[in-house]
């Protein structure tokens, strides 16, 4: 029996010393608070994260030449397959990684690393990397295939990029975050979606540029080949062609453009424009300007190529694609549809935007009012129609600013110095110093003003609005990008009352921002028209959580909501809750109207009252088309205030796709009036007073473990509707 012993033992330590070693690093156990350390190009190999590394926490500390590995020598981070997706960080700690290399005939989601999804990657400089993925697809010199998390600080420079389709000088494709990113490579692509920065992208980029040169087929861009949700305050300088939908910036232009400008030479046979090769349905392009030489066969514009036209979807009406405060220097030459702003538009939503008849060399544009040069360099041309300038008393915006010297417009950020802020009781707007607020004026100051939209506030007393006229927080093209802690503050008396607006609340539009802690008391909303309205945001694609509003009163249109307009497909909303009023006529909810994101552990109890998809807690949960993941959620969250309506109404959701997910969520059937719902359990008010009914799905509650240990929900006494313990307990 001891022999057969010692015979597994020894077994035992063949297997082992047969297992292969595990990658050694420079240091660090690869938590947060201590990463593994990166020193040498063969450690850098080594993050292949297939099983243990894709979620660790890596640090770079020297400079890196990767100069020795040819081919398909290099390990992908994450890279054993496209599905391998990093989670974890990588902080390039201000170091550079020169002349990665990787060619191949045929290879998907290329880029050193190859697949991220929720990673974070900051403060990494590439230096003359080549890669050819011949025609592969997701190909990008940082990440092939971005699906969530964020990049910043990253910068690509020189060196060339190369492949199929989505293919850009730092992202193949993004569907996460990139801030204050670059690339200078050349990017050339055989087939679509091709971007100096990024190929194909459905989310938020912001402070990046590109200035390489960028040849495609269609849909490319010198930043982005097709941009989707928001492009903000970025520029592109490199050359651009291609055949269908061109642009200096953005080959074709599905989000909102805003606060950005090219300057390349761009050229194509249709829908070509110095700007944007084409403006499809529902995308804004507002506040840029473009002045490179533009040249094409067919709808060519200074600034637009094509402008599209609405569209009907299943939940109303999308929007055309709309130019508005934009201008166009551009010289512009083609043989059909050919405008000094505006090649060819299926809409008359072109408004308040100019070109330079002399240096164009265009009379005509789809749209715009055509000035002298003369004229195009004096201020008061613009100022006149509205626009708002640094150092004018026209507007809290600060959008353009006059040029020292003079000369065309240009935009705030581009001015140096800027100009000293409005300031505040305290603070400098940064995340570990944050702007204090303690008075309406304080407040007030934020409004739509640029530069103030990735700032960091921190409310310190509760504040009366009332008789305030209030500048809202981020709107649809400048959305909300910091963080605004209340502390447990409330604000009260906030009244806005408008006709045809979009994104009404106290914070209009929110994308990749924060807000926390902050309740709403008495707030009044009424917009005669329009969509996205909401006592605390009309637009979410940010993260909301432990806020309320209380005894609201609020109007309007379609995506009404007691406290969110629309909640999209990267909006988070969490432990929030609205009492009092809502009306509207479509996708009007109780917390919110329409939800594409998650909310979770949220109520209502507010009276619901509108036309078609009408709910006690959101009006329509649905998933965008297009979007594969992820999807609309709905968990542990109950609405109890009445609901009535005529088609599709519900005592929780009005109306739900089926790719969205409504889970352990309830309503009250007899105070809603309401005995059906898309999605939730329809329980007695007995039922819904009681805590076991909760308990039992799964909700954490003060006093039990099994469902965790947060302790978010409780119930002060029974008979009586869950609230939240931090409400209870002061906290």
């Amino acid at each position: 029996m001891r022999g057969k012993v010692n015979h597994v033992k020894m077994l035992l330590c063949v297997l082992f010393l047969a297992l292969p070693a595990r990658a050694q690093y420079g240091g660090g156990t690869g938590e947060p608070n201590d990463p593994y350390l990166i020193y040498t190009g063969e450690q850098m190999d080594s993050i292949r994260a297939g099983i243990d590394d894709r979620t660790k926490h890596f640090k770079l500390m020297a400079d890196i030449d990767l100069n020795g590995y040819t081919g398909t020598d290099f390990h992908f981070v994450a890279g054993i397959s496209g599905f391998d997706y990093f989670s974890g960080t990588f902080d390039g700690n201000g170091h550079s990684i020169s002349n990665f290399t990787y060619t191949s005939p045929y290879s998907n989601n290329v880029g050193l690393f190859r697949s991220v999804s929720g990673g974070r990657i900051k403060d990494l400089r590439l230096i003359a990397p080549n890669v050819d993925a011949g025609r592969g697809i997701a190909v990008g010199a940082l990440v092939g295939h971005f699906l969530s998390g964020t990049i910043t600080n990253c910068h690509v420079e020189g060196g060339n990029v190369s492949g199929g389709t989505c293919i850009g000088g730092l992202v193949g494709v993004n569907r996460g975050t990139i801030i204050n990113s670059s690339a200078t490579c050349n990017v050339s692509a055989g087939g679509d979606y091709v971007g100096g920065l990024v190929g194909q992208s459905r989310s938020l980029i912001s402070i990046c540029w590109a200035a390489g040169d960028v040849v495609g087929r269609k849909y490319v861009g010198g930043l982005v080949g097709a941009g989707g949700t928001l492009t903000t305050q970025c520029y592109a300088l490199g050359n651009v062609s291609g055949s269908d939908c061109v642009g200096g910036l953005i080959g074709s232009a599905v989000g909102s453009i805003s606060y950005c400008y090219a300057l390349g030479s761009v050229s194509g046979y249709e829908r070509v424009g110095g700007l944007a090769g084409y403006n499809s349905r529902g995308a804004w392009t507002t506040n840029c300007y473009s002045g490179g030489n533009v040249a094409g066969w067919s709808c060519v514009g200074g600034l637009v190529g094509g402008n599209a036209a609405q569209s009907e979807k299943s939940y109303g009406t999308v929007p055309p694609g709309s130019v508005r405060n934009c201008y166009s220097v551009a010289i512009v030459s083609g043989h059909d549809q050919v405008g000094g702003l505006v090649g060819c538009s299926q809409n008359d939503d072109v408004r308040i935007s100019f070109w330079d008849m002399e240096t164009s060399g265009q009379r005509g544009s789809s749209g715009g009012i055509g000035k002298t040069t003369a004229e195009m360099q004096d201020p008061n041309t613009f100022m006149d129609a509205g626009w708002d300038f640094v150092g004018a008393s026209d507007g809290p915006g600060d959008s353009w600013a006059v040029p020292n010297g003079g000369g065309y417009p240009i935009l705030w950020w581009q001015l140096s110095p800027l100009p000293a802020l409005s300031t505040f009781s305290s603070g400098t707007g940064k995340p570990d110093d944050p702007y204090l607020i303690s008075t309406a004026d304080d407040l007030n100051s934020i409004g739509n003003n640029p530069r103030l939209m990735a700032a960091h506030f921190k409310l310190i007393a509760d504040i009366d609005l009332a008789g305030v006229d209030f500048f809202i927080i981020g709107g649809k093209w400048n959305p909300f990008r910091g963080t605004f802690e209340g502390g447990g503050h409330t604000v009260s008396n906030f009244k806005y009352n408008s006709e045809d607006t979009n994104s009404t609340g106290l914070f209009g539009s929110v994308a990749d921002g924060k807000i926390s802690g902050v309740g709403l008391i008495d707030p009044v909303v009424v917009v005669a028209g329009g969509h996205y309205h909401g006592a605390l945001m009309g637009f979410n694609e940010g993260i909301l959580t432990d806020c309320y509003v209380e005894s609201v009163n609020i109007s309007g249109d379609d995506y009404v909501g007691g406290l969110v307009g629309l909640n999209g497909i990267l909006g988070t909303i969490s432990r929030c809750y609205a009492m009092g009023n809502v009306t509207g006529k479509e996708d009007v909810g109780g917390l919110v109207g329409g939800n594409d994101g998650e909310i979770i552990d949220c109520y209502a109890t507010a009276e619901v009252i509108g036309n078609k998809r009408i709910g006690g807690l959101v009006g329509t949960a649905k998933l965008i088309p297009g979007y594969v993941f992820p999807y609309a959620v709905i968990r542990r969250c109950f609405a109890v205030g009445r609901v009535s309506g005529n088609e599709y109404v519900g005592g929780l959701a009005g109306r739900s796709e089926s790719k969205s997910v409504i889970m352990h969520s309830f309503w009250d059937i007899e105070s809603t009036g309401q005995s059906t719902s898309a999605g939730g359990q329809g329980i007695t008010t007995a039922q819904m007073q009681t805590a076991d009914t909760f308990l039992d799905a799964g909700w954490d509650f003060v006093g039990e473990t099994e469902n965790g240990t947060e302790d978010i929900w409780c119930i002060r006494q029974e008979p009586g509707y869950p609230t939240f313990a931090w409400m209870d307990l002061g906290q």
